[in-house]
């Protein structure tokens, strides 16, 4: 009897029991809403620090620190060193928060004058508080536009709805299943590696020096750019229409050109030969009038 008391109440314990989830509105309050985008971006700060040291190193604005890091870079994709470096790489960065917890003063970014100052309250009145809240709700209206833009990007790739950039990621998928089964990772390894260093160090420096070549043979850039979102695959009937039209339009114009010069060039060829007999009889009148 002990043992099937146990079972049924094990089993009791089992069964699933939903609890009343109770959802707790806030009331909506523009101080509260200024108070959370500014949690958000002091907590964002360390990751827009991290791309910020990022581009200056591929913008080479510290050109004796890019050139080491390069340096670093190419040895330790040489040796295959990569995730030895990035473990050792987050240990350093670990360290580096534990000493500025305890009051050390280190700066945070690699690169000198690129430390970004902290923001202070300018003030707390109500005009203030309202123009931060706006502030807070167009920031926020960005953002979502382009989480948005993103995630539709990626959905529209991944389920063709343009056939021409889903087929290069397939091609491409399948060249890399090609070379990842025939080569060695070794080797695979090393010239991804080196394709990065070259792309990031070099090729976006140059692509930044010269916005003409990067808008022509920035292949990941023009790639992403070319993909569509909801609201643009919602525009193309009308748009694709106006065009239409006036592709037509302009047809029609350059017909009714080539007609109308047509037509006043055989009225020439007609006309040109009685027009050329009288003004020659005039200039000879005129000539002998001269002579006398």
């Amino acid at each position: 009897m002990k043992i099937r008391d146990r079972l049924r109440a094990f089993r009791e314990k089992l069964r699933f029991q939903p609890k009343a989830i109770v959802e707790r509105e806030d009331p909506l309050s523009p101080i509260k809403i200024t108070k959370n985008m500014r949690r958000l971006e002091r907590d964002f700060r360390p990751v827009a620090q991290f791309f910020n040291n990022l581009s200056a190193l591929s913008s080479w604005h510290s050109v004796y620190m890019t050139a080491c890091f390069f340096c670093l870079y190419m040895c330790t994709v040489w040796f295959s060193w990569t995730i030895s470096s990035i473990v050792l790489l987050v240990i350093l960065q670990l360290s580096i928060n534990y000493l500025i917890s305890k009051g050390w003063r280190i700066p945070r970014s690699i690169i000198p004058d690129m430390c970004e100052p902290g923001e202070h309250l300018k003030g707390t009145g109500v005009l203030h508080m309202v123009h931060l809240a706006f502030d807070s709700a167009h920031k926020t209206q960005e953002l979502f536009g382009n989480m948005a833009d993103t995630l539709e990007k990626i959905k529209n790739l991944c389920i063709w709805v343009r056939p021409e950039p889903t087929v290069k990621i397939y091609v491409g998928l399948w060249l890399v299943l090609l070379f990842s089964c025939v080569l060695p990772y070794q080797l695979l390894g090393l010239i991804l590696g080196v394709s990065v260093g070259i792309k990031f160090f070099i090729i976006d420096l140059i692509f930044e020096r010269f916005p003409k070549l990067r808008q022509r043979f920035n292949t990941p850039y023009n790639f992403w750019a070319s993909l569509p979102t909801d609201l643009q695959l919602r525009e193309p009937r009308n748009t694709w229409w106006s065009r239409w039209i006036a592709t037509a339009r302009a047809r029609w114009s350059t017909a009714r050109r080539s007609i109308s010069n047509a037509l006043l060039g055989a009225r020439e060829r007609r006309f040109l030969p009685q027009r050329s007999r009288f003004i020659g009889t005039l200039q000879k009148w005129r000539c002998r009038v001269r002579r006398r």
